[in-house]
């Protein structure tokens, strides 16, 4: 019998597994189950930009809602309520990015991001003030209403995004609603030297962990801009409002 999802291909699978064990340390409920790789796959697809962890995502998805499809109405699987969350989470995908490429909303996003860089590569948990303030670790997407220079933008992330980004706040020192400086790696950059870096399909699940770690580890020590880094002051009232101000 078929497998409901495949697995992602054996050169994927070391770097997917790292990510499943980031997840699970935020305490997100996506990370674990029939949908875990699919969800792996699209935190790790904005992070590191590479084309073929969004399409593993998005076949994945495709190919259990044709499951789904086939037994309904006859019968009701008992995993579709674990579907809807993929369902949000895939088409928070297509969202994410199209803010991130939008020149009018890519500061409202791209703080997101770069939080959840921060939060991959520094393997922390989720600080308990965001837990408090309703952070549930939910397979699905989050609508974060963001400012920016008096800008409102309404950014849709997918959940497996927004509870890296939580880490990654929480490793800077913001455990909960509040406000902090915090120096994170460049998401732009950090895709563009993935893209451009070619390594061999035998290393690159180890090249991307090593690169993610270093980045985030020298963003933490740092404490400042460089060349590799944003400065950004974190403004969150509460788990969804958001206002970001890049400082270098």
């Amino acid at each position: 019998m078929k497998a409901l999802v495949e697995p992602p291909e054996q050169w994927a699978r070391p770097f997917l597994d790292w990510v499943l064990s980031r997840l699970r340390d935020t305490g997100y409920r996506g990370a674990v189950g029939m949908f875990a790789y699919p969800h792996a796959a699209i935190a790790a697809g904005h992070v590191t930009g590479l084309d073929y962890f969004y399409e593993y995502a998005i076949e994945a998805y495709y190919d259990a809602l044709d499951a789904a499809e086939e037994e309904w109405p006859l019968a009701e699987p008992r995993w579709r309520p674990l579907l809807w969350g993929l369902d949000e989470e895939a088409e928070a995908l297509a969202v994410f990015e199209e803010k991130l490429a939008d020149s009018s909303t890519v500061l409202c996003a791209e703080p997101i991001l770069a939080a959840a860089g921060l939060g991959l590569g520094a393997g922390r948990g989720v600080g308990r003030g965001w837990r408090q303030a309703g952070y549930a670790g939910t397979a699905g997407s989050y609508t974060v209403l963001a400012r920016r220079r008096g800008v409102r933008c309404k950014v849709t992330v997918p959940g497996s995004v927004y509870a890296l980004a939580l880490a990654g706040l929480t490793a800077a020192g913001l455990e909960g609603p509040g406000e902090a400086v915090v120096t994170a790696p460049d998401p732009a950059l950090l895709r563009k030297t993935v893209m451009d870096t070619r390594v061999a399909y035998g290393r690159l699940s180890r090249w991307l962990i090593g690169l993610v770690e270093k980045w985030a580890g020298e963003s933490l020590e740092a404490g400042e801009c460089g060349e590799r880094f944003l400065k950004i002051r974190y403004k969150l009232q509460g788990l969804l409002e958001a206002e970001f101000e890049y400082l270098c």
